[in-house]
């Protein structure tokens, strides 16, 4: 599956962080909630574990 579709995403929902199980059709999209209630740097690093990509800390501001 290509980067541009790939099976987890992350997306707000109120002011939670979730992560999505996406499914994808010819003209739509699909997704389901993998986990919940994240802060958004936790969301993003779990939707680079599911997908497999690989993860690099953000730099801290001095």
């Amino acid at each position: 599956m290509s980067r541009s579709k790939p099976p987890y995403k992350y997306d707000r929902c109120g002011h939670w962080w979730y992560v999505w199980k996406m499914e994808y059709f010819e003209n739509a999209e699909h997704g389901e909630k993998a986990s919940g209630d994240l802060t958004f740097e936790e969301a993003r690093k779990e939707t680079y574990r599911l997908n497999g990509w690989t993860y690099t800390e953000p730099k801290t501001k001095k």
